[in-house]
């Protein structure tokens, strides 16, 4: 966009101007990640314990994304006419059959490698075709994000982050961290000022244990919302047991406009633990949704198990149980 680009590099250190990618920015959250493609500056510094990042631009982009049904065949998929060259990102989602709104598995893409985009005439091709649906019978969606020139005035966006390690504790030993982190991005849409603020923190006990929090608030020019999400894993017993747990509420009214897979008034909770000993496997787990908007609620639990008897023989067991309810209605099923 600009007839000039540079990137200054020292060590770790970086600041560049020109067409940029907002990837990297608060990388690795959930909430307060708001990956862009602008034309503008963004830089990285290190000042002792706390590491600066940060990105501006100065704009008249709109971030926009189109959620498009796979139906077999490689393309052409028609996409709007506006997508700017090189700032698309591509992803195919695979959603659960009784409940569109949960994704089972999410695959990003690679211009050139995956799909190409004739950007003259809007229309996505991709290099092997795009079932309608998994083996299971999933629904595949098409995931689009761009940015499209909105041909009004400019106006300004930009972000800044500083996080740290406070594994300085002397009580804690060299192989543990506690990382945190505060993010702020500020975003004059179309119809109004976005503001979006987060706070993050871990606590890593080596590779046996790790619990995690993200906080986010985002303030729209119509609505406020908060978002919580806490995590963990945890390895005992020399890995022979792993559990993994996940909890995640969004208010009605949080929005992140560079993630539209958050869906506002929902609440999930998953959690799961797996044994293994020998030529013995054991997996437990359990899920479940809560949509406020559309009045659905849904929990799946699951226990599987395998044992071999020499090379020959092989015991498998598989237990499953779902509910599902929906306007005072529920529905409830079994299969093992």
């Amino acid at each position: 966009r600009y007839a000039f680009a540079a990137r200054l590099e020292r060590n770790h250190d970086w600041l560049a101007l020109g067409d940029l990618q907002t990837t990297d920015f608060a990388d690795g959250l959930t909430l307060s990640r708001y990956t862009r493609a602008l034309p503008g500056a963004a830089g990285r510094l290190e000042t002792g314990p706390v590491t600066w990042q940060g990105f501006g631009a100065y704009t008249s982009q709109l971030l926009k994304q189109m959620q498009l049904r796979g139906d077999g065949s490689s393309g052409p998929y028609t996409l709007a006419m506006d997508v700017l060259p090189g700032t698309e990102r591509v992803a195919l989602e695979v959603r659960a059959l009784e409940n569109a709104t949960r994704t089972v598995t999410r695959q990003d893409l690679i211009s050139y490698v995956d799909y190409q985009i004739d950007y003259r005439r809007g229309t996505l091709l991709f290099k092997d075709p795009v079932p309608a649906s998994d083996p299971f019978g999933n629904p595949v969606f098409i995931m689009v994000t761009f940015e499209a020139e909105g041909g009004g005035e400019r106006k300004a966006v930009w972000g800044g982050r500083a996080s740290g390690n406070l594994a300085g504790i002397p009580a804690l030993s060299a192989a543990n961290r506690i990382p945190v982190g505060l993010t702020f991005v500020q975003d004059d849409l179309a119809d109004g000022r976005f503001r979006l603020m987060g706070a993050d923190a871990a606590l890593e006990l080596g590779p046996a244990l790790r619990v995690g929090a993200e906080v986010a608030r985002a303030q729209g020019p119509d609505s406020t919302g908060v978002a919580m999400q806490m995590d963990g894993t945890a390895s005992l017993f020399d890995g022979a047991l792993a559990m993994r747990g996940r909890w995640l509420r969004i208010g009605d009214e949080f929005m992140n406009p560079a993630n539209r897979g958050l869906l506002g008034g929902t609440e999930e909770f998953s959690a799961s633990a797996a044994w293994q000993a020998g030529v013995t496997q054991l997996r437990l787990e359990h899920q479940g949704q809560e949509f406020k908007t559309r009045d659905l609620t849904r929990s799946q639990s699951r226990l599987e198990g395998s044992r071999s008897f020499g090379d020959d023989v092989k015991l498998q067991l598989q237990l499953t149980k779902e509910s599902v309810s929906t306007r005072g209605l529920t529905d409830r099923g079994g299969a093992g």
